[in-house]
């Protein structure tokens, strides 16, 4: 067993604790190498150097799409579509011309094809069993699933700053993403004792898993990535994210709910009403409420068979 103060600064005692059924990580070749993810993404400077990279690779994108605009004008156009207030008409301005559109996409795709990642995965509250399919089919992941302070690329960009900075040049760096499915550790924080995943240590290591603060995980926790992402240090990724954001809340606001009655009954499958709300507007084009009882109990069982809710 381990505990929370075991995770505690860079002495790494957690990986000693790490098995995979009998088999130690330590006994990985891959050891050193999950080391040097946990010590550097839990380093303040290290995180900020790689979202400073992001930062500089958007603004070096933009200039490239833009080649007659004065710089002045293009950090002007480029805050200007993505205003928040302009969020609060997201359906409106999702079908506006845009020059800038995809820039983010563009350069984390980039870097994940260059270290051997698959296809991009989207997620809505993906069940566990599929998440961890999703990670040892090394597919990066949207997570249209998760909070607005987690936001959806987070985990995209902890790996661009992984791949960047210590396997720049590795063609099968995605291993390592990979293989955050296959070890676990019992964790035990306070009374609670949980299994937990590499990745979890590596990538959501969070107050709801190894008992965690983002301030103390630093980059290893995807809220304190997103915190950064949307700080005034980054002017061209703040502008992005904070959009972004926006256009999330105001999406779900505008959003019906289920009965009472008809959420107890999609609780068997330990859906949120999020999850069967965005899938039936991917699938349907409409929101999960409105929708026949007959064609939710299609949809909910569609999703279920195919990993996106516990069913």
């Amino acid at each position: 067993m381990v505990t929370p103060a075991d995770l505690d600064g860079h002495g790494l005692a957690v990986f000693h604790h790490v098995k995979q059924r009998s088999k130690p990580l330590t006994a990985s070749p891959l050891y050193s190498d999950l080391q040097r993810i946990y010590a550097n993404m839990a380093d303040e400077n290290f995180v900020k150097t790689g979202i400073a990279k992001v930062e500089e690779l958007v603004w070096k994108e933009l200039k490239w799409r833009n080649k007659s605009a004065s710089d002045d004008e293009l950090k002007a156009g480029f805050k200007s579509y993505y205003a928040p207030a302009k969020a609060q008409h997201f359906d409106v301005s999702r079908k506006e011309a845009n020059t800038n559109k995809g820039v983010l996409t563009e350069i984390l795709e980039a870097v994940e094809k260059a270290h051997g990642f698959g296809p991009v995965s989207y997620a809505w509250g993906t069940s566990g069993k599929a998440f961890l399919a999703n990670l040892k089919a090394r597919r990066p992941f949207k997570d249209y699933g998760a909070s607005k302070d987690h936001g959806d690329n987070t985990h995209r960009v902890q790996w661009f700053i992984i791949c960047r900075y210590l396997f720049d040049g590795v063609a099968d760096a995605a291993k390592f993403y990979e293989e955050t499915a296959y070890w676990t550790c019992d964790l035990t924080v306070g009374m609670e004792t949980r299994t937990i995943y590499l990745w979890d240590m590596l990538c959501d290591n969070a107050s709801n898993t190894t008992g965690w603060t983002k301030t103390k995980a630093k980059g290893l926790n995807p809220i304190y990535v997103m915190d950064l992402l949307r700080s005034d240090d980054y002017p061209l990724l703040s502008a992005f994210v904070r959009y972004r954001r926006m256009k999330d809340m105001m999406s779900d606001a505008n959003k019906p709910t289920l009965t009472e009655k008809r959420f107890r009954k999609y609780t068997e499958y330990g859906a949120m009403v999020k999850t069967l709300d965005r899938a039936a507007l991917r699938f349907k084009g409409q929101s999960f409420a409105s929708l026949s009882e007959k064609e939710q109990d299609k949809l909910a069982k569609f999703l279920g068979k195919h990993g996106f809710l516990d069913a």
